[in-house]
């Protein structure tokens, strides 16, 4: 709940109390709050910690009020609803559609680690609502479970048990088994949408999710970000995705799992359309099992051409909600298919093949030579000396880096050898210099100068003339 400073602050609007902070639990004073609230007209965000004692305790008018209070800020654009740590929370679909209905100019909505209590009808009844939000730009439902309300509260939200849906459908909330479907249609329409989030503690927490559905959403002309995992993907869904990814320029950001029948087929429409999207820039797939050695090579092929992808990755993920993750091992020819596409590959800046930690040494060489300006350095029309210098003084401390540069371009050992003996020549005494017996008027000035500076008073002899310093043939003479 609210302190009594907070309430205080907001009744008096005090602007400097941007982003207020609730709980909700069984001690809460509603009415107190609720008026508080109505008085306000300057907090812009909202954060609410909920637990499995605030439904049971009040009754749903009361409920009611307080959210439809919560939404009615003028000021609102941000509002999030947690679970309280160490707590089951719990929050009601009917008092998320009594937000929605009176917050005007909300931006961004977010459910996080809770347990959705509705029934299919309560999704249908908040994707109607959900239509009226035109300006918001963020949706997102994070590891939260939908789940059936109480009896208590089906009849009290005036449901007569007679015209209740029969149990059954998703964690028994009754209906078909794709109780989001109406949510997802309203989220690809929304005008500003820009990302959304959908994904559950488990696959089939939140049920299943149609390809019309999640084609729909790939449609949208505003979404940025898309991230939809714990869905069982089958290979309709996959091929939509596929089809509607290829004429998407706005979407840059894609994770989405688990991929359930990820055959040949799949493999053939995600490699299509990575050879012709070049806006997407991250993608990860989730997949209940290791694909084929043939998936790889397709899906490798394709990754040679694209010229957007900056992070790429296929995840082991959990299907059919029993906790397991998959441990097969990748194949050599696997493996071998991705390392031969990250070497002439210059975007890619980020690779997981199944395993995240510790990263394989092939794939790290490649994708850090990338984030270091490989692909600038090795596509340009024209490089000087001094590009490839300062190319090799970024990976200075990375002997394979060192040795990559070198075998491309072999002038880089021919330019080491002769700095090296450059720097040895400056380092190492001076030798004799032998002048030669020809040019005797050249020795003599030299004597005669070094006796001219030791103030000697010597008188450089003439050549062959007795005292002229000569070589121990006669040929010359040596000198340091």
């Amino acid at each position: 709940m609210a302190s009594n400073a907070d309430i205080r602050r907001l009744v008096l609007n005090d602007e400097r109390l941007s982003t207020l902070i609730l709980t909700f639990d069984h001690t809460l004073n509603i009415p107190q709050l609720q008026y508080a609230l109505s008085l306000n007209g300057t907090v812009k965000e909202i954060v609410v910690y909920t637990d499995e004692t605030f439904l049971p305790r009040f009754p749903m008018t009361e409920i009611r009020g307080l959210f439809e209070v919560l939404g009615g800020i003028p000021s609102l654009q941000r509002i999030c609803f947690n679970s309280r740590s160490g707590f089951d929370g719990v929050i009601s679909v009917q008092a998320l559609i009594h937000v929605l209905g009176r917050a005007s100019r909300l931006a961004s909505f977010a459910v996080s680690d809770l347990k959705l209590e509705g029934t299919e009808q309560d999704w249908s009844q908040f994707a109607e609502q959900l239509q009226r939000s035109v300006y918001l730009k963020s949706f997102c439902i994070i590891e939260c479970e939908l789940s059936a309300p109480s009896a208590a509260a089906a009849a009290e939200g005036g449901a007569p048990a007679a015209l209740m849906p029969p149990r059954g459908g998703v964690n028994g909330i009754g209906g078909s088994k794709t109780p989001l479907d109406p949510m997802v249609m309203v989220l690809s329409i929304l005008p500003c949408m820009e990302k959304v989030y959908l994904h559950s503690t488990r696959t089939g927490g939140l049920g299943e999710i149609s390809s019309q559905a999640v084609g729909a959403l790939l449609l949208s002309a505003s979404l940025k970000v898309l991230k939809i995992r714990d869905f069982d993907l089958g290979a309709d869904t996959i091929k939509a995705m596929a089809r509607m990814l290829q004429v998407n320029p706005v979407l840059k950001d894609l994770k989405v799992g688990t991929m359930v029948d990820f055959q040949m087929a799949s493999a053939v429409a995600f490699a299509t359309m990575l050879e012709h999207n070049s806006g997407l820039e991250c993608l990860e797939v989730g997949l209940s099992k290791m694909i084929s050695d043939e998936c790889a090579a397709t899906l490798a092929k394709s990754l040679k051409v694209n010229k957007g992808l900056k992070s790429f990755a296929l995840i082991a993920e959990d299907s059919g909600g029993n906790g397991m993750m998959m441990t097969q091992k990748v194949s050599k020819p696997c493996k071998d298919a991705f390392v031969d596409m990250l070497r002439s590959n210059y975007v890619i800046e980020n690779f997981v093949l199944f395993q995240r930690f510790p990263v394989k040494p092939e794939f790290k060489l490649f994708v850090t030579l990338n984030k270091l300006g490989r692909g600038r350095l090795l596509q340009a029309q024209e490089t000087n000396l001094e590009q490839w210098i300062q190319a090799l003084a970024t990976v200075n401390d990375d002997l394979d880096a060192l040795f990559y540069y070198m075998s491309i371009n072999p002038d880089l050992c021919k330019l080491a050898l002769q700095r090296m003996n450059a720097k040895t020549n400056a380092l190492r005494p001076k030798k004799r210099q032998k002048i030669a017996a020809g040019l005797p008027a050249i020795t003599n000035a030299a004597i005669a100068n070094a006796a001219a500076i030791a103030n000697l008073g010597v008188a450089a002899p003439a050549a062959g003339a007795p005292g002229a310093v000569t070589g121990p043939s006669g040929s010359g003479v040596y000198m340091w």
